[in-house]
């Protein structure tokens, strides 16, 4: 089986998922990107891209598609379109080429009202062209159902992380250390995360909070930050590696995270890093939002609170960070759940077996 995955981005730091699926599905033989629709093509491992659009071609097929036209030279069996926008933007391709079409919605693209006001009009003729479609949450399966997906087509299948690079620590030694990791963007609310912390500090003067990675919201973090006085308590580490993160984890007590549901209907879909912590052993503090109740089963791997309740938020917090031994608890068992049903391996697997059924219906065009 040859498959194509197809993302807007090649190197989007914060799509640890897209990468996942580049390095990790067996068969993959070209990633499509540079935009939606994509323009640049590369195989895994390599180092240059190729232009899409003037790519000398081994068959006389006219160039009407470019996509279509790779597709058909490559021998591609199944594409999977990571993100809603990008399955639209080649679902034609696909249908020019005979190649079935697997599209993988991750949040925004279910949800944000500009995103929905740019592709949403043409999700219907999507769902109607795709072999399927993936969600990673329950909530976001219902949202599809709204927008027109069949049931039928609908696969839930929730990311992995690999459980030999993040491995179990235990807790390091006081002061608490919590470590908030991801794009500063509206729906993970940092800013709401370090409103909570001030509280936290009220109560554990020496608590410290690592944030970790960047957006367009991290300057006014780092404002707020100054205006709150916690410059001697909050650190901004910058973009981690993939490879970094286990050692933020293990030097943390707790991972934090305040997903919200924005003004524009923007909504997480499951986040990795929520994964990662508790592969890495650590117990979550976050929002029951999206699919984020499902990582996270209350007061066994985590503390969950209402979207936008920053006392209890900080509460949540506090009660970590006076209790080691709950958080050592909770931190092991958010570990053995997360061996059982977020490991990477059997989540590459999974997908790898629906996109082999999807290639078996391949069509002639």
């Amino acid at each position: 089986m040859r498959i194509a995955v197809a993302s807007p981005d090649r190197d989007a730091w914060s799509q640890t998922f897209v990468r996942a699926h580049v390095e990790g599905l067996p068969g993959v033989a070209w990633h499509l990107h540079g935009g939606a629709p994509p323009t640049l093509a590369r195989r895994p491992g390599a180092d240059g891209d190729e232009p899409l659009d003037g790519r000398r071609r081994i068959s006389t097929w006219r160039r009407r598609d470019p996509i279509a036209d790779f597709l058909r030279d490559e021998r591609i069996d199944v594409l999977l379109a990571e993100f809603g926008p990008t399955g639209v933007a080649v679902a034609e391709a696909c249908a020019a080429a005979g190649v079935p079409l697997v599209v993988h919605f991750h949040g925004y693209d279910a949800y944000r009202a500009d995103a929905l006001a740019h592709a949403g009009p043409r999700y219907p003729a999507l769902f109607a062209l795709a072999a399927a479609v993936v969600v990673v949450s329950t909530p976001m399966r219902e949202q599809l159902r709204a927008l027109g997906a069949p049931p039928e087509r609908l696969h839930l299948l929730p990311y992995g992380v690999a459980p030999e690079t993040f491995v179990a620590t235990p807790l390091p030694a006081a002061p608490p250390e919590f470590l908030a990791a991801g794009r500063f963007c509206e729906k993970k609310a940092p800013h709401l995360t370090l409103l909570a912390f001030r509280e936290v500090l009220r109560e554990v003067p020496e608590a410290r909070l690592r944030l970790v990675g960047d957006g367009p919201l991290r300057e006014a973090c780092e404002i707020l930050v100054q205006a709150l006085d916690l410059r001697g308590s909050v650190t901004f580490a910058g973009v981690a590696s993939h490879a970094g993160m286990p050692a933020l984890f293990a030097a943390s007590r707790a991972f934090v995270q305040h997903s919200i549901a924005t003004p524009s209907g923007d909504h997480e879909g499951l986040p990795v890093a929520i994964l990662e912590a508790q592969m890495c052993g650590r117990p979550v503090v976050s929002t029951r939002h999206a699919g984020i109740p499902e990582a996270i089963v209350e007061q066994e791997t985590g503390l969950l609170v209402d979207e936008g309740d920053i006392a209890a938020m900080a509460d949540a917090m506090v009660r970590l960070a006076r209790e080691p031994e709950l958080a050592s608890r909770m931190g092991a068992e958010a570990a053995a759940r997360a061996r059982r049903r977020f490991a990477l391996g059997p989540s590459l697997e999974r997908l790898a077996a629906l996109l082999a059924s999807c290639a078996g219906r391949r069509t002639s065009a």
